[in-house]
């Protein structure tokens, strides 16, 4: 599988609507995934990785019965969500991480959200339950934007639903 790459520049605003009528589609449109941690504090990213669980088999032997072997559920185990080349105009994401740097890390439920064509619409919703930041790596600086880039964010998260569209 191909590396993502990142968007040739930086998003305007915030990646809605044009600003005016004439100034076409917003550069965000190449951000298809956004996070989104609470009203204030979400960010756009051009890669994350699926969500995924798994329910590891527990094998169970009957005292008597050497040749049978049964199959429990195990705890389920979540992987990390690892989301790639993202902008964010609010710096709540990086104190939310801070938390985490302190050795408290701060469970939010977050929304991580594949937006449709054009950046428009929602095409699908995960649900990230007591997910906190465990990894954060930033981009390269622009001195002439204003949001904030970064390179990798990592989440844990506890429990998992889909919801929202298709």
């Amino acid at each position: 599988m191909p590396e993502p790459q990142p968007p040739d520049a930086p998003p305007p605003g915030d990646g809605g609507a044009p600003e005016h009528p004439g100034a076409g589609v917003s550069l965000l449109r190449k951000y298809q995934f956004r996070l989104i941690v609470d009203p204030a504090n979400d960010a756009h990213f051009v890669y994350c990785s699926a969500p995924a669980v798994r329910v590891p088999p527990i094998q169970y032997r009957e005292g008597g019965e050497a040749k049978s072997v049964h199959l429990f559920a195990g705890y389920p185990e979540f992987s990390e969500v690892i989301c790639r080349f993202g902008m964010t105009t609010s710096p709540l994401l990086w104190a939310w991480f801070q938390k985490s740097l302190e050795g408290v890390p701060e469970r939010r439920n977050v929304s991580l959200v594949m937006l449709g064509a054009g950046g428009v619409g929602e095409r699908v919703r995960w649900n990230l339950n007591d997910a906190w930041p465990c990894e954060w790596q930033a981009s390269p600086m622009d001195a002439l934007g204003r949001e904030i880039a970064i390179g990798t964010l990592v989440l844990c998260y506890e429990s998992l639903t889909r919801g929202g569209a298709p």
